[in-house]
């Protein structure tokens, strides 16, 4: 949370000066960010998908930041199971390839 609050302060100092500079810019942004977790914001709207739920708080507060997004919520199966991603940069044939170069991370 600390380092959200500090990127945030730096687009408030960014649009502080903007404004500064340029007549027609208005400083929007609200003085906090808003944090929610995706359970959070399922429990607050519970009828609504979850971009419509990102919209709605974004609505309301202004500036959010959603916390947990991806990972499955409480009491849900996985309806598919999870694979192994191989790097294209592993394997047999890169390590062979990479000896063979005298690539420095063998």
């Amino acid at each position: 949370k600390a380092v959200v609050r500090n990127v945030y302060k730096c687009l408030q100092n960014t649009e502080k000066y903007m404004a500064i500079q340029y007549d027609y810019i208005d400083e929007i942004l609200p003085d906090e960010i808003y944090f929610v977790t995706t359970e959070e914001l399922a429990e607050i709207f519970p009828d609504n998908t979850p971009k419509e739920r990102e919209y709605y708080i974004a609505k309301a507060k202004g500036a959010v930041c959603i916390m947990k997004i991806g990972r499955p919520r409480a009491g849900l199966r996985r309806l598919v199971p999870e694979r192994r991603h191989r790097s294209a940069l592993s394997g047999p044939r890169y390590r062979t390839r990479a000896l063979q170069h005298g690539d420095p991370r063998r």
